[in-house]
């Protein structure tokens, strides 16, 4: 499946806003091919989704992100909101990356790493608007 590539949005997780991404991310979404054979020999190929991997592209500080784990928040709801599209991860970890520079002399762009699976329904995520 081809990654989904998303611009500028707001992040929120359960009730937690974090705020607006730096020029977007990525959503990688991980399939296995199933096939099914069918009545009369023929064969019905299907994708079903696994999991998946992203990034969120952040500059602003978000409170309470300071963190004595590279694990930052576990299994939740996460939903990116743009302009004019919203997506709903179902089942979301949160990973920081291992230094982020914060300052009047020196602040950087910083990548938020997202990993999610299937929740209790088998949803894994959902696309509004696209």
């Amino acid at each position: 499946m081809d990654p989904i590539l998303f611009g500028p949005a707001t992040i929120q997780f359960g009730t937690e806003d974090l705020g607006e991404t730096k020029g977007g991310g990525s959503l990688n979404i991980v399939t296995s091919v199933i096939k099914e054979p069918v009545i009369g020999g023929d064969v019905i190929y299907d994708e079903v989704p696994l999991y998946g991997e992203g990034i969120i592209h952040k500059f602003e500080f978000i409170p309470g992100i300071i963190s004595d784990s590279l694990l930052w928040k576990d299994f939740g709801e996460l939903v990116i909101t743009g302009a004019s599209y919203k997506i709903t991860l179902y089942n979301c970890q949160i990973f920081l990356p291992k230094a982020i520079n914060f300052g009047a002399l020196q602040q950087d762009v910083y990548d938020i790493n997202l990993f999610f699976k299937p929740d209790s329904n088998g949803n894994l995520y959902d696309l509004e608007g696209v």
